[in-house]
């Protein structure tokens, strides 16, 4: 164990277990306790806090995504293989459906029982038991990023021409159309807003009860990493070093300029608010820092900074408590805890 007092807030980290080789993907369990990593080896690891656990060979090549189910043990891998599978445990598989092309995302359906993968110009769909349980949709075009309604009732998907929805089993029932590639794709918690992060270096969003649409451009690198606050008045995108938060409460960010958060020294791998903790946002990037950001809080919005001494590649958080996983590019998984945090 290794602790830093930075600010009145203890960082101590843990060494989990180590892949060999480059982690593209992390995930918690729905309580926190268990960890999923994958990496570009086709191996995927899963273990308990204490680094208990077993590694096991999931795909030919690169895992491109892991996911726990939020409401089971089970999770879900896609590949460069075009598998989406579901395993129940490690090296006990569930189901799977293959495609044609390589994994770019995945999504669990919130309410569980089911997944869904960009893969190739496919829209794979898989549920975690039974037969015949695996369909995919066409789109014409590279599916690169998939999300899901809050109550899981619909389905986003990404591709270069905007923005799909499916709504049940029926093929899309409408579509946001944009002349870009969207790299990711959230939607906002109260299912008023779809947010994208677009390869030309911007970030696009769209009304989804009537189609209109806000652009925010002039970043320095391609959008890769958003993540909306839980309240849904704020979006965060990640550009290169630099961290952008947008106010959605009232009439929306249209006109306005954005908070921007600078603390890294490198590219930004991931971001997201802490669960419990809603006003808090967690970023990490290559330069091995993790920071920890009040955007609200006026005139020092970078409450800490933790020097983890790795290239990281992957960021989760636990959404039970203040606890982050990080994957780097030799293969080697950390958890952290963050203690001390009053707001």
């Amino acid at each position: 164990m290794s602790g830093e007092v930075i600010e009145n807030l203890l960082f101590a980290s843990r060494k989990i277990c180590h892949l060999g080789d480059y982690i593209n993907s992390i995930s918690f369990s729905h309580d926190g306790q268990r960890i999923a990593t994958a990496s570009v080896s086709g191996v995927v690891g899963v273990h308990s806090r204490d680094g208990e656990g077993e590694q096991f060979q999931a795909h030919q090549g690169d895992v491109t995504r892991v996911a726990f189910s939020p409401k089971t043990f089970e999770f879900a891998t896609g590949g460069i293989d075009g598998a989406l599978r579901v395993w129940s445990a490690p090296m006990q598989l569930a189901n799977e459906i293959v495609g044609k092309g390589w994994c770019n995302d995945l999504a669990w359906r919130p309410t569980g029982g089911e997944v869904a993968a960009a893969v190739g110009k496919n829209v794979l769909r898989v549920l975690s038991t039974g037969l015949n349980a695996a369909k995919h949709e066409q789109l014409g075009t590279v599916a690169e990023c998939v999300s899901w309604s809050s109550d899981g009732r619909k389905l986003f998907v990404g591709a270069y021409g905007g923005v799909w929805m499916f709504q049940g089993d029926a093929r899309a029932i409408k579509k946001f159309p944009w002349k870009g590639a969207p790299l990711t794709v959230r939607i906002s918690a109260d299912d008023k807003w779809i947010a994208t992060g677009n390869q030309d270096a911007s970030l696009h969003c769209w009304k989804i009860v009537n189609g209109s649409d806000l652009q925010m451009t002039g970043f320095e690198t391609k959008v890769q990493h958003i993540a909306w606050r839980r309240s849904s008045d704020h979006l965060a995108n990640a550009s290169f070093d630099t961290i952008s938060i947008w106010d959605f409460s009232g009439r929306g960010p249209k006109g306005s300029k954005p908070i921007d958060l600078s603390g890294h020294a490198g590219r930004i791998i991931g971001l997201g608010y802490l669960p419990t903790r809603p006003n808090i946002l967690v970023s990490a990037a290559t330069d091995g820092a993790v920071c920890v950001w009040n955007p609200a809080s006026k005139g020092r919005s970078l409450i800490s900074r933790f020097e983890s001494g790795l290239s990281l590649s992957a960021l989760a958080i636990s959404p039970s408590d203040e606890v982050i996983a990080l994957g780097s590019d030799d293969g080697e998984v950390v958890l952290v805890s963050i203690d001390g945090l009053v707001s």
